[in-house]
């Protein structure tokens, strides 16, 4: 923009301004062709300090929103391009505080994130091996308790004698005989 004659800075500024560019896309706005023709001017023009004070509210407001969506490069680059308009502007404190704030709150939500996302999957892992220990016992359970129901019922009983045994110790005999039958 330092390198475009006067003319063509206004023409560009003006054109910008009705096209509703405003403060944005960076480097092809209103805002920053008026403050290059500010600079550029040997005496201060009135229409492009009139334009500047119009656009001010516009960029304020976009970058507080910017600072809402959590973009805080595009939040810092309005804000200097306010300061460039206007040093002693009353919104560049609050600005400037909001910016660092929500990166200092950005930087805590990721690491909360982190925090949260480890805590998940330890939970994750705990939850599996219980499952795994689980089933293990299980298994344990089913292969030993044929055993011990047998034990439990038919304990002292002559083996000779089935007419005499309970249903439940006939049943768990036939589950043995079935089991030596295909196991070998």
């Amino acid at each position: 923009m330092a390198a475009l004659p006067v003319e063509e800075l206004r023409k560009r500024a003006s054109t910008a301004f009705r096209e509703q560019r405003l403060y944005a896309p960076a480097g092809d706005n209103a805002m920053e062709y008026y403050l290059a023709l500010r600079k550029k001017s040997d005496k201060p023009d009135a229409n492009s300090e009139s334009a500047l004070m119009d656009l001010m509210p516009y960029t304020v407001i976009a970058a507080e929103q910017a600072i809402g969506r959590y973009d805080f490069v595009e939040a810092e680059r309005l804000r200097a391009l306010l300061e460039r308009a206007d040093p002693q502007a009353p919104a560049l404190p609050r600005i400037a505080e909001a910016i660092s704030t929500g990166k200092s709150n950005e930087a805590q939500r990721v690491v909360n994130d982190t925090k949260r996302t480890e805590d998940e999957k330890r939970l994750a892992e705990l939850a599996k091996q219980k499952v795994i220990d689980d089933a293990a016992k299980a298994a344990t359970a089913v292969r030993t308790a044929p055993s011990a129901l047998y034990n439990s019922q038919c304990a002292g009983r002559d083996q000779h004698t089935t007419a005499r045994l309970s249903p439940g110790c006939l049943a768990i005999r036939h589950h043995r005989y079935r089991r030596s039958r295909i196991c070998g």
